[in-house]
């Protein structure tokens, strides 16, 4: 994971979805691809994709860690620093306003951030006593982030968004985000949803493992909810999570998501309608 400059942490959110109950370590048996196996290496055209993956797959173990409040201000810088991440490999630079304008604050994980003190205890005890409930916020966090970074994407291929369009008024980047909302609003994620789920529920040590790192390197750091003093230095030790069971889970992934080219493309249609009426003129 690139190690970039210091973030705040502002609001993420989470792509909604209600899977059913599966047990933990039972095997696919609904025909759809175990993903399993780890992947081969993307081409380096595609680099970006395992970029995103590893983000997403990061933010969405946050759930898991049984450090109190941690999980939400994780998910949100890693969700800044994916959006930073994008733009650096398209050689540009964003701003934290420009970027704050691109991360949507009127859903998903904002809602949960507002009850979160009242709730966090009760959510701990059941994701510790049932599994299933973590993978739901598992899958819930990852596919959000993976949704989002795979149109942020779209944008920057197709060269919708420039260094000439990043004005003081951000106006481009909220059309950017607003496109980004009505597309997975409308979208149906279980495609994505289920694979995810059965991944998160059918590899329940490697996950655990996965989620063990993010807690003792937060714990090492001294970051609490009282203390974030020491959150970003906490990201830069993950910059090395690809190579460790992190990088082995989104092995797991990478190529049956990758291959859901159909589901890409309808996802994509909906978010340039979107856009493309919020900058049509007036009729």
């Amino acid at each position: 994971m690139t190690d970039l400059p210091p973030e705040t942490a502002p609001e993420a959110e989470t792509a909604a979805d209600a899977p059913t109950e599966a047990a933990p370590d039972a095997a696919p048996d609904d025909g759809e691809p175990t993903a399993l196996e780890p992947a081969a290496e993307p081409p380096k055209d595609r680099a970006w994709f395992q970029l995103v993956l590893l983000y997403a797959v990061t933010a969405g173990l946050c759930p898991l860690s049984p450090l109190p409040f941690i999980d939400d201000l994780a998910i949100h810088m890693l969700h800044r620093r994916m959006i930073r991440s994008q733009f650096a490999l398209a050689g540009i630079t964003l701003s934290d306003p420009q970027i704050n304008a691109l991360v949507d604050r009127k859903s998903g994980f904002l809602r949960g951030c507002l009850t979160t003190v009242f709730l966090y205890p009760i959510k701990k005890i059941f994701r510790k006593v049932f599994y299933f409930f973590a993978v739901k916020d598992c899958v819930d966090v990852t596919s959000e982030l993976l949704h989002r970074g795979l149109l942020l994407q779209l944008v920057i291929d197709e060269r919708r968004i420039t260094a000439d369009d990043l004005t003081p008024d951000h106006a481009a980047l909220l059309r950017i985000n607003d496109a980004m909302t009505v597309a997975l609003r409308e979208i149906d994620p279980r495609p994505i949803n289920q694979l995810l789920k059965r991944t998160f529920a059918g590899s329940r040590a490697l996950v655990k493992e996965a989620a063990g790192v993010l807690a003792r390197t937060f714990r090492k750091r001294g970051v609490s909810r009282k203390e974030q003093t020491g959150a970003e230095d906490a990201m830069n030790d993950l910059a090395d999570a690809e190579s460790g069971p992190i990088g082995s889970f989104v092995n797991r992934i990478d190529q049956a998501i990758w291959s859901k080219e159909g589901y890409r493309e309808e996802l994509s249609r909906r978010f340039i309608a979107a856009l493309d009426a919020s900058t049509a003129p007036p009729a």
